[in-house]
């Protein structure tokens, strides 16, 4: 029954704000009414949060009306004091930041009332957890996915953005209080590879032409990639709330690269083609490798029930030593497991077979059309 009124009220509030998107895309609002309902919606988890969380007395139920009417005030004025400006860039941002800000807000409050007894771990740990669940996760998923579907018309955005949407779509760390470890972190790999795959044969197909800011929105995928495998192969391997907390992390930027390129056009100011940006494509080639190494390494340490800096040192044959040389050498040796181990091979030859299959197919046609190509 908890849940299905979580889902119901994630979709409600997906709705909502999806509907706040439309009316600055498409209506091309200047984003005052948009961020006075956000920062409305925000001051209601707010005081939400603070009547159900704490113990009623006269002071926390006074806290609970006045910082949500306080942060009303706040942005009522500042609604009055700008309701003929026009939309800029730092507005987009405010609004992203509200946005993320109330997802946050309303999966810690769900989490607190569909999982009771979680609080007594603490704040930081509930809010950490809430998070990387899918009581933050859904609602998230929800507003991308109808974004995608009747916002955006680019389609290399709509590539990059499907990478955003079915990567966060789910992980180890789903459930609050359950775990799954080795089907979330096979799921997450699986997409990310298959989405690198598709971003390299576009890249190869327009490397000459495809204009800077896309170079960049690419260039920053790869990283955000990255910075999510780090994010969960750290959350497996040593399992502490500051690890997950970096997951989350990474979560929340993914979704705020999302809109913020969901907002604006990708004409940025830069020479097109990867030629002329050889540091990006170093970046993108180095992100991946990154990624799909720190995956591999995810997926070895699930595999073999590993949870700790020691364990994950002893299931390489590697002891806990003093001193630096002793562990420059540890780390190249783990580097080279790693990277020799049958996880990360199969991941590199998926990828690589992909882009051959791709390459071959696309050949082929323009053979069967009479276009000539350079061998």
């Amino acid at each position: 029954m908890n849940m299905l009124i979580d889902i119901s009220t994630e979709i409600l509030m997906s709705l909502l704000f999806f509907y706040l998107f439309y009316r600055i895309m498409v209506k091309g609002t200047n984003g005052v009414i948009e961020i006075l309902v956000e920062a409305m919606m925000f001051s209601m988890f707010v005081g939400l949060i603070l009547y159900f969380q704490t113990r009623i007395t006269f002071t926390t139920a006074s806290m609970a009306v006045d910082m949500p009417m306080a942060i009303m005030g706040g942005a009522v004025a500042w609604a009055y004091f700008t309701r003929n400006s026009s939309m800029t860039t730092s507005r987009k941002s405010a609004f992203i930041s509200l946005l993320i800000s109330n997802e946050v807000a309303m999966a810690y409050f769900l989490t607190i009332i569909t999982y009771p007894n979680i609080i007594s771990h603490g704040v930081f740990y509930t809010l950490v957890h809430s998070v990387s669940s899918y009581l933050f996760i859904a609602s998230m998923e929800i507003e991308m996915i109808l974004s995608l579907l009747f916002l955006e018309k680019d389609s290399i955005k709509k590539i990059v953005f499907s990478g955003v949407v079915f990567s966060g779509l789910f992980n180890p760390f789903f459930m609050p209080q359950s775990n799954f470890s080795l089907y979330g972190t096979i799921y997450f790999t699986a997409v990310m590879v298959f989405f690198m795959a598709i971003l390299f044969e576009i890249i190869a197909v327009k490397f000459d032409t495809m204009n800077f800011g896309k170079i960049v929105m690419i260039t920053l995928f790869f990283g955000l990639m990255g910075f999510s495998a780090a994010g969960l192969f750290a959350s497996i391997v040593f399992g502490s709330l500051i690890t997950l907390l970096l997951f989350d992390i990474s979560m929340m930027a993914q979704m705020a690269f999302y809109f913020y390129f969901l907002f604006r056009n990708t004409e940025i100011r830069g020479r097109p083609g990867w030629s002329y940006n050889r540091y990006s494509m170093f970046y993108v080639l180095l992100f991946s490798f990154a990624a799909e190494w720190l995956a591999s390494a995810s997926i070895i340490s699930v595999v073999n029930g590993v949870n700790g800096v020691v364990p994950f040192l002893s299931n390489f044959g590697v002891g806990v030593y003093s001193g630096i040389v002793p562990a420059i050498l540890n780390a190249i040796f783990i580097f080279g497991s790693v990277t020799n181990s049958y996880v990360f091979l199969i991941i590199m030859g998926v990828e690589m077979a992909s882009l051959v299959i791709v390459r071959i197919g696309r050949l082929r046609w323009k053979e069967k059309n009479g276009i000539s190509h350079s061998p």
